[in-house]
């Protein structure tokens, strides 16, 4: 009975659940539709934070807008979460953290004490509890807080239990506005079904948060009294709710189809229209629904481990990423197809076993975590598909080792790879996407066989392949057969000995020349197929070159260039240049002082008109055809093959790199380990006519690699004084200044560049402003370090660049350090002060003892003061009166003359006399009442006087007055009548007792700038032989005069603190007669 009762009490209710829930569309996608996708490079990157490294499980679970990468480790009780920037840490406590980020920047989220809002300024969270709630153990409240979700504007949506008890209560919905720090409780009552009202509402049990659409609704599940969680939106401006239940049927997941489903579905995404779901619990596959038509699409896989999801996101418009297990998927919306990639063992660059969720902030990046059981792992990966330079050569067969792409010609590739037995050569056709087998060489037990490359050669219409085999090292395709078929043909001009293609074993040299003839080469030799003839031509090179050049050396490399020469390149290094026209070999001399090393590639640069040179132990060389000068280009080393692009970009194998070399500007990118590039030693490196690359299992173009020009932002971490961690007020990057004490000038401030792509090849510089002259690079090390900084204030300046070259923006912290209390201004001005005041009480000690002496020394200078100044007052009298006295004396003098003439009834020469005596007169006047006049002044009275004697004397006195030229009389001023006493004492004792009379000469010179030399000489009796006349009257006169003279130089001497000197000689002949009288006189100007 009981049994009965159950079966139609589960036929009416399951019917009746069924009619008011949604048919879903059912699309398998066969196998054909899963294929391995087109190659990604997962990179590693490394975190350098020990408790990270010793948890369990770890991933990322936010990369915000400035950078950073937010982790969680559990179990980590220290440091749950973790901001990371590339270098250095921050941790921050509590357990279950859930971060968000919204448009603007604010990171959100909750934790096991509530609700968290980060607060960046300070670098700390602050809480918030939901006061709808209370619990009678706080540390319970954690485990009744789920599925929160960030929301369109300043929200976070969520589920809280009022409780422990409430588990079979309606639970309400809840807004917390982080910014207002508002919650708000949302609790419909009824939950309105889309498909169909016939049963009327259904009672709202609870609503599970996922996602925001623009429009404001908040997507979730919804669980209700009549339907299990089933897809439903909740309107806030309306709060209502709308269910879209579906029917799932799952027999082949081997689940009850009864069992909720979409119970714990936390994967969707909206791409615009579209909602796509997925369950990491159960196989349910891809989910898909119509938000405009409410219609459901399901997706399953043939591979099951697809059908669970643990990740969704939007990769571009038409694809989707999905996480399944260790697999991630690409599906194509459109088309149904998916791309799986899978991790490879041992290889670092695959997906791996990353476990669990992926996180992804944009349409480029994906990161990777670690699932449990990943102690001792700092690892996660890292997918960016702008990176993604170098693909995975889809010609490449499984199992085959050695391949090899030789040519592309127009749409099909020819190939070449080697298996355990054998080595194939094919072609591959890119539009059928065919392959064809050409040739199938068998290798004999220890052959080595091997094709090196081939030539399109368009001007005698073959296929030419180059190597080395058994049967030869020269094939051709026969275009006929589709076969490749080795080439046997004499060689003229080799004599008798190896004469024959199939005799040369191995070619590994080739180019044609513009003539289209085709060149190669063998050991020591030089072969030619003449495109005009079509045979095969030889030449021996060794033969001219005297010696140098042994004929069993090999050539490794030639190559001809634009003027037909062919340049010839050996493995010992040697470079040789052969003219085809003269035959004649000549023998570079840039190698001879270096000759080891390959010289492994030679590359003509029209544009440029240069030639390359690639030496395998001396890195690149180049040829200026122009200035003919080899050098060398330094920056790359050790390289073993070349090619250059159409548009003159180099790219060279080194031992260790792939190099992209721009030689216009100098820039050089190198391609390692770090891309998942490796064997350079023995890997073939190719180009295509049209600029295609093929690298080992890689093919590139050079248009792909696109420099990474986006500039990393650059943040300060930390800073240390002696070594200590420095707490601060707020975060470094927020803080107005760091003010430091003197004791603190020993510091350190760590910074780093949010770029964690090869985060190794990261370069860093800082400056401290004011403290250091120029920029200091540190490397990859970003530390800024600085000891003994005195106090000031300065601008500590850093900046990093990515692993492309591309530098951050200058970022600035004003740092203060402050000086100790001595080192202040106000107490240097107080010092200064007080060493002022005590200073300034000595100087007023000293200067009242120094005004007592300067008052005495005053008193007693006024008193010699006044001494000389009546002692001077007394000389301008006793001055004037000797001038007053001379003047009478000379006055008298004339008197006489002109009683002579008058006595003598001279009426003519007594008025003539008297006329110039009047002139005289006037001038000795005017004179007398200068202390000095002018030479030309003196000379002029002078004059006078002598005419007027000279006329007394009728004859007997003569003069001649002579004066240096250099000297201006206008300027030059001595006492008057200073010479007159002088010349009348020679007239009147020296000529006046003389019959015959005489002459007196005056000669003015001037030794000195500051002496005037007057020497008066006469012709008389001289003064002894005067001395014995006896009148009375002259010798009174001349007696008086000559002692008013003497007074007068002694006064001006006195007066004017002067030196003027009065010198007299007696002229005497050989027999010691007197023949005359010379006065010097030396008067200072």
């Amino acid at each position: 009975m009981f049994y009965r009762l159950f079966v139609c009490f589960y036929f009416f209710f399951f019917n009746g659940l069924r009619t008011t829930a949604q048919k879903i569309e059912v699309i398998r996608i066969p196998e054909s539709k899963v294929k391995s996708g087109p190659h990604l490079r997962f990179d590693p990157v490394t975190i350098n934070v020990e408790s990270f490294k010793k948890a369990n499980a770890k991933k990322v679970i936010l990369h915000d807008k400035q950078g950073y990468l937010w982790l969680k480790s559990e179990p980590n009780i220290n440091e749950p979460l973790i901001r990371y920037d590339g270098n250095y840490s921050k941790a921050f406590k509590n357990s279950n953290w859930v971060l968000f980020e919204s448009k603007k920047g604010n990171i959100v989220g909750t934790n096991d004490d509530g609700f968290a809002v980060f607060d960046a300024g300070n670098e700390v969270f602050r809480q918030y509890k939901n006061p709808f709630v209370k619990y009678k153990d706080p540390k319970l409240e954690h485990r009744f807080l789920y599925w929160q979700m960030m929301g369109n504007d300043n929200d976070l949506w969520f589920v809280q239990q009022h409780d422990e008890n409430s588990h079979n209560l309606p639970l309400p919905l809840f807004r917390f506005d982080y910014i207002n720090l508002r919650f708000i409780r949302f609790l419909p009552k009824n939950v309105k079904n889309a498909y169909s009202d016939q049963n009327g509402p259904e009672e709202f049990k609870q609503f599970l948060p996922l996602i925001t659409t623009p429009n404001g609704w908040v997507w979730g599940m919804a669980l209700t009294t009549q339907h299990p969680h089933s897809l439903a939106y909740f309107d806030p401006a309306t709060r209502q709710c709308v269910s879209f239940p579906i029917t799932i049927s799952t027999p082949e997941m081997k689940i009850d189809s009864r069992q909720d489903a979409f119970n714990f579905l936390h994967n969707i995404v909206f791409d615009g229209r579209y909602l796509w779901l997925g369950h990491d619990w159960f196989q349910i596959g891809l989910l898909r629904f119509d938000t405009q038509t409410h219609q459901w699409k399901r997706f399953l896989f043939s591979k099951v481990v697809q059908n669970r999801i643990s990740s969704i996101a939007i990769k571009n418009k038409d694809e989707l990423w999905f996480k399944n297990g260790d697999h991630l998927t690409v599906f194509d919306k459109n088309t149904f197809k998916s791309y799986l990639y899978t991790s490879e063992l041992g290889n670092p660059f695959a997906l791996m076993n990353y476990g669990g969720e992926f996180y992804s902030n944009s349409k480029n990046t994906i990161w990777f975590g670690m699932d449990s059981n990943a102690a001792n792992e700092n690892t996660l990966g890292f997918l960016d598909l702008s990176k993604q330079y170098f693909r995975r050569n889809t010609l490449l067969p499984e199992k085959a080792t050695g391949f090899r792409t030789l040519l592309k010609k127009e749409n099909k590739h020819i190939y070449l790879y080697h298996n355990d037995n054998y080595m194939v050569v094919a072609e591959h056709d890119e539009t059928t996407k065919s392959n064809k087998e050409l040739w199938r060489y068998v290798n004999k037990k220890g052959e080595y066989i091997d094709i090196v490359g081939a030539l399109d050669d368009r001007v005698n219409q073959k296929l030419w392949l180059f190597g080395s085999t058994d049967t030869g090292g020269l094939f051709e395709l026969d275009k006929k057969k589709g076969i490749v078929v080795p080439i046997k043909a004499e060689i003229k001009g080799l004599g008798a000995e190896r004469n024959r293609t199939e005799q040369i074993m191995g070619i590994g040299a080739y180019c044609q020349d513009q003539l289209g003839n085709v060149w190669f080469a063998d050991v020591g030799r030089l072969i030619k197929f003449n495109h005009l003839t079509k045979a095969f031509e030889g030449f021996r090179i060794y033969e001219g070159l005297k010696k140098a050049i042994n004929e069993t050396e090999e050539i490794s490399s030639i190559m001809t260039d634009s003027q037909g020469i062919i340049w010839i390149g050996y493995r010992s290094g040697f470079l040789v240049l052969f003219d085809p026209n003269t035959q004649k070999a000549t023998l570079q001399k840039v190698f001879l002082s270096h000759p080891d090393g390959y010289l492994r590639k030679i590359v003509e640069d029209k544009a440029r008109k240069v030639v390359w040179l690639s030496k395998s132990d001396m890195g690149l060389w180049k040829y200026d055809q122009q200035k003919r000068a080899y050098s060398k280009v330094s920056a790359i080393e050790s390289l073993y093959n070349m090619h250059l692009t159409k548009k003159g970009i180099m790219w060279v194998r080194s031992s260790t790199n792939l190099i992209r070399y721009n030689p216009d500007n100098g820039d050089i990118q190198k391609f390692g380990a770090e891309y998942d590039l490796s064997n350079f030693d023995w890997t073939s490196f190719g180009k295509t006519s049209d600029d295609g690359f093929y690298f080992g299992k890689f093919r590139f173009r050079d248009e792909d690699i696109k420099p990474d020009t986006i500039k990393p932002n650059v943040v300060f971490s930390y800073v240390n004084v002696f070594d200590q961690a420095l707490t601060l007020p707020k975060s470094l990057n927020y803080i107005d200044a760091l003010e430091l004490s003197h004791d603190q000038n020993f510091f350190s401030v760590g910074f780093s560049a949010l770029s964690y792509f090869q985060q190794n090849k990261n370069q860093y510089a800082y400056q401290l402003v004011g403290f250091n002259k120029d920029w200091v690079n540190v490397g990859n090390k970003p530390l800024a370090t600085f000891t003994n900084v005195p106090p000031d204030e300065y601008v500590l300046q850093i900046k990093g660049s990515n692993y492309d070259g591309t530098w951050s923006d200058v970022r600035s912290l004003r740092i203060i350090i402050h000086p100790a209390f001595w080192q202040t201004w106000w107490f240097k001005t107080l010092l200064g002060l007080l060493t002022l005041g005590v200073v300034y009480s000595v100087y007023r000690y000293q200067l009242n003892q120094k005004t007592l002496k300067n008052r005495l020394k005053a008193e007693e200078a006024l008193r010699k003061q006044r001494e000389a100044e009546l002692s001077n007052r007394i000389a301008h009298t006793e001055m004037a009166a000797l001038r007053a006295q001379m003047n009478p004396h000379f006055i008298f003098n004339c008197l006489n003359s002109i009683q002579l003439y008058t006595t003598q009834n001279s009426t003519e020469k007594a008025t003539e006399y008297l006329t110039k005596f009047s002139r005289l007169i006037r001038l000795v006047l005017e004179n007398s009442r200068s202390e000095k006049v002018t030479l030309e002044n003196e000379l002029e009275t002078l004059r006078l006087y002598l005419e007027m004697e000279v006329m007394r004397f009728r004859g007997k006195v003569n003069y001649h007055i002579t004066i240096t030229q250099s000297i201006d009389q206008s300027y030059i001023q001595i006492p008057p009548l200073l010479l007159q006493p002088f010349v009348e004492n020679a007239i009147w004792h020296g000529l006046m007792h003389k019959d015959e009379g005489g002459t007196v000469r005056i000669e003015i010179t001037q030794p000195n700038t500051d002496v005037l030399q007057v020497e008066i000489t006469d012709d008389g009796i001289g003064r002894q032989k005067a001395g014995k006349f006896k009148s009375k009257s002259v010798t009174q006169n001349k007696s008086y005069g000559m002692k008013v003279t003497a007074e007068r130089i002694e006064l001006i001497n006195q007066l004017y603190n002067t030196t003027t000197q009065v010198q007299i000689v007696d002229l005497k002949n050989n027999t010691d007669e007197a023949i005359g009288t010379k006065v010097t006189v030396k008067i200072p100007i």
